[in-house]
C-alpha cells in the first residue's frame, strides 16, 4: 500500500495522469524532463490531483480510469483556477496568511499530543489547516513543511517529519478557523490536533477520505 495516483497540469491547461510512490520526487523528474515522455518540454507540471496510498494493481487501474474520463479531469481544472495549489515553496507570496496543507502518510503514524494518551493515524490523505503570521510568511511556513529534516516543534511536525508534505493552498491575510469550517464534514482522526489554543475548532487536522471533493475554501475576510 506504498503507490499513488496523481494528476499533473501545465500552464496550457494540459493533464498528466501518472503513478508513483513519491509524487515529490515524480514532481521533480517530470519537471527536469526526466520523467514520461509526454510531459518533457511541456512543464512546468503541478499536481492538482491525488489518490492514495494504495497496492501498485489498485493505482494502475485508478490511472486507467482517470485518463479515460475527461469529466472528472475538467472538473479538476476548474477547481485549481479557483484555487491556487502550491508544491514549491519558492512561489508561495512571503506574506502573512492561512493555508491548507496536504499530507499523505504510507503507513500507520504514532502522534503524541500533550496530556493525552499516543494515538495512531493510519495510512492515508490529510488535509491541516494553519496560519503564518511571523517572518517569511507563507513562504517561510510552507518551506518548513515540506522539509522532512527539522525539529518536531509543532504537531503537524510528526507527520510532515514521517509522511510527505505535499504542498499547499495558500490564502493570503485569511485565517485558519474559516478554512477548517470549510472542511466541517471532513473525519476528524484526532481531536486537539493543532487547536490546542483555539476555542471554535475541534481540530485542525482533517481525514481525506477516498471519493470525498475537497469544498471551495472561504478563508473569511
Amino acid at each position: 500500500m506504498t503507490w499513488y495516483v496523481y494528476v499533473l497540469l501545465n500552464d496550457a491547461g494540459v493533464t498528466y495522469t501518472g503513478i508513483a510512490k513519491d509524487v515529490t520526487a515524480r514532481l521533480k523528474s517530470h519537471n527536469a524532463g526526466n520523467g514520461a515522455k509526454f510531459t518533457r518540454g511541456r512543464g512546468p507540471w503541478r499536481p492538482i490531483h491525488i489518490e492514495g496510498p494504495m497496492d501498485h494493481g489498485d493505482a494502475l487501474r485508478r490511472e486507467i480510469a482517470i485518463k479515460r474520463d475527461a469529466g472528472f479531469k475538467s472538473r479538476l481544472r476548474k477547481t485549481d483556477a479557483a484555487m491556487a495549489f502550491y508544491s514549491d515553496a519558492t512561489e508561495i507570496p512571503a506574506v502573512p496568511g492561512a493555508y491548507v496543507l496536504l499530507i499523505t502518510l504510507a503507513g500507520d503514524t504514532e502522534i503524541h499530543l500533550a496530556r493525552q494518551p499516543a494515538k495512531t493515524l493510519a495510512a492515508g490523505r490529510y488535509l491541516y489547516c494553519g496560519s503564518a503570521r511571523g517572518p517569511g510568511g507563507l513562504r517561510a511556513r510552507i518551506a518548513r513543511h515540506l522539509r522532512r529534516d527539522k525539529t518536531v516543534r509543532w504537531h503537524v511536525d510528526q507527520l510532515t517529519s514521517t509522511g510527505q508534505a505535499l504542498g499547499a493552498w495558500v490564502f493570503p491575510d485569511g485565517d485558519e478557523c474559516a478554512l477548517t469550517a470549510c472542511l466541517a464534514n471532513f473525519p476528524v482522526p484526532i481531536p486537539g490536533f493543532g487547536s490546542s489554543d483555539c476555542r471554535s475548532c475541534r481540530s485542525h487536522l482533517l481525514a481525506w477520505p477516498q471519493g470525498m471533493s475537497l469544498p471551495a475554501f472561504s478563508a473569511g475576510d
